[in-house]
């Protein structure tokens, strides 16, 4: 939403004002993905340079250039920090943007303008560096544990 307006103050005097907010979108990239390393990059390089086709469709991608998890284990991810997220993750930025301008006529071919213009922006966009330690934590309750809790054995009955 947008409104803006002009007033006559004399016959060569003019103030006008405006308002308006406005959103931008939400990128998706803006923190570390949670993957744990399992991320699928292959890649089958042509160690040819170019003689030879690196592999061929009909044989399928080679499953050696192809890395898999390397087992199932619960302390896998032992000493590693925890998935997060930020709270306002999802939000839309917002901006908002206002001015203020006294214009007067000097003469024939000159006009005075004087004009004061802000904006502010809130929910704006980060890519999760900026949050210190919280990057990593979905509740700050979990910090009072200590980094003990990581290497907490998840198997014991107690």
């Amino acid at each position: 939403p947008r409104f803006g307006f002009a007033y006559k103050l004399t016959d060569k005097t003019v103030f006008r004002g405006g308002y308006g907010i406005y959103y931008a979108g939400v990128a998706f990239g803006q923190g570390p993905a949670p993957i744990r390393g399992f991320d699928a990059l292959p890649s089958a390089p042509n160690l040819t340079n170019g003689l030879y086709p690196a592999f061929n469709l009909d044989q399928g991608f080679p499953r050696d250039k192809i890395i898999f998890p390397p087992f199932v284990d619960p302390s896998f991810s032992n000493g590693t920090s925890p998935v997060g997220y930020a709270r306002d993750g999802l939000t839309l930025p917002r901006y908002q943007n206002w001015s203020f301008t006294i214009q007067r006529q000097l003469g024939e071919a000159t006009l005075l303008d004087l004009s004061y213009v802000g904006n502010r922006g809130t929910r704006l966009p980060h890519n999760g560096q900026f949050l210190g330690s919280l990057q990593n934590m979905n509740d700050p309750s979990v910090l009072a544990l200590g980094a003990v809790v990581l290497q907490a054995d998840i198997n014991s009955p107690e």
